[in-house]
């Protein structure tokens, strides 16, 4: 009688030790998986940001390019020029990386190489237009040579649409 109130007492402890073990177990395992789906979004949200800061350069080089670009074209100095070329090569720098971070993830990368085709198309309108910093260095009437402006205003359009559509994504 003795040994069957012993088991039965140690049968209880070994109840009353398990049922806290497993439950904590549990949970330990629960947040397990929870640390590790908040590290992949925490990795997500840092890819993100640095998707967000590129687009931001592109747009600021962009911006600083086309106002060095008009300076040089009022004012003729060879200092507003290189301004522009160096802004035009930071904005081809930060469009490359960008095109090449979107690349490089399944997810985005349609986005990268649409964004990597209209940047080059924006680059190619703004050269063939009268606003091309080998024109004359001359700003005429918008309305002289309507179509290539046509042109460059619709690139810019697209492109910096592109650029909206990447940050917000």
């Amino acid at each position: 009688m003795l040994s069957f109130l012993k088991t039965r007492l140690a049968a209880k402890i070994a109840l009353t030790m398990a049922i806290p073990l497993a439950v904590n177990l549990l949970l330990y395992g629960e947040m397990q998986r929870q640390l590790v789906t908040l590290e992949r979004l925490a990795d997500e949200l840092s890819v993100r940001r640095t998707i967000v800061q590129h687009t931001n350069d592109i747009v600021i080089a962009n911006y600083f390019a086309i106002q060095s670009l008009m300076q040089f074209k009022m004012f003729n100095k060879p200092s507003d020029r290189q301004s522009y070329q160096e802004y035009l090569g930071s904005y081809r720098r930060e469009l490359e990386t960008l095109a090449r971070l979107l690349n490089g993830r399944a997810a985005d990368r349609e986005v990268g190489r649409n964004l990597q085709k209209v940047g080059q198309e924006y680059l190619l309108a703004l050269d063939g237009s009268q606003f091309s910093p080998d024109e004359n260095n001359q700003v005429g009437s918008f309305f002289d040579n309507l179509e290539r402006n046509r042109r460059l205003k619709d690139a810019t359009v697209v492109f910096l649409t592109t650029l909206k559509n990447v940050g917000r994504k």
